[in-house]
């Protein structure tokens, strides 16, 4: 598959996500959702979603799942870019 067709089909399924994030009730899954959108295109809107949702759960009851998610998006914001790649132009 040429880098050409991976970027279409890509942009296909993250505009398909888009559309059933607003259809979503609040969730472990919009969470998810939000969070690995938010980790492609890096739309506030998307994190501050995501950040309102995790601030409603109870912390004192939280699950693996939402443990996790919650790392994941820590991450993603204290690490963005992770892929992209930077020359040395101190030579």
């Amino acid at each position: 598959m040429s880098w050409i067709v991976a970027g279409r089909c890509f942009r296909t399924i993250l505009n398909r996500i888009c559309h059933v994030l607003e259809h979503l009730p609040v969730s472990l899954l919009k969470v998810r959702l939000l969070t690995y959108c938010y980790g492609e295109i890096y739309d506030e809107e998307l994190i501050q979603e995501a950040h309102c949702i995790i601030n409603s759960w109870d912390k004192s009851s939280l699950t693996l799942d939402q443990i996790e998610i919650m790392k994941e998006l820590k991450n993603i914001e204290e690490n963005p870019y992770p892929w992209e790649e930077f020359t040395d132009d101190f030579k």
